[in-house]
């Protein structure tokens, strides 16, 4: 099963999820259905201080891939408000993601969307991999 997206990072046309993307979209292959742009980058904690955004309960993390990085770029605001996070499961990041968080003493939890429940986890695994996408939610409570 191959969950990565090509939305942030390099295109790789011959990957699964590109090709998937073409067939759904109703694209053809050869067409370029992408352009490369620069960005502005900005971290969440940066951003908050700029529109003066004093607390959040709440943050849901779906970067394809760089889930690790927007954590990074949250430091201030997990250490001071202890939100509680969602962010997407995959290959890349959720190892990391967790042992960041571990610092700050969050729980983690597979949200089961199939069977409606919860179900604590601790590092990366395969089985939590759906087709349509996977979610973690991480919090300092115990669920």
């Amino acid at each position: 099963m191959e969950t990565s997206s090509t939305t942030l990072s390099g295109i790789n046309q011959d990957s699964k999820y590109y090709k998937r993307k073409i067939e759904v979209l109703g694209l053809k292959e050869n067409i370029k259905i992408y352009e490369n742009s620069d960005v502005k980058l900005n971290r969440l904690d940066n951003y908050c201080e700029e529109k003066k955004i004093n607390k959040i309960d709440l943050l849901k993390i779906d970067t394809e891939g760089h889930e690790y990085q927007v954590m990074e770029g949250s430091i201030k605001i997990i250490n001071k408000d202890n939100p509680d996070i969602i962010f997407e499961i995959n290959e890349q990041s959720f190892d990391m993601c967790i042992n960041f968080l571990k610092q700050y003493k969050y729980h983690f939890y597979f949200l089961d969307e199939i069977n409606k429940k919860f179900e604590k986890v601790d590092k990366f695994q395969n089985n939590l991999l759906r087709p349509e996408g996977s979610n973690c939610v991480a919090t300092v409570n115990e669920i």
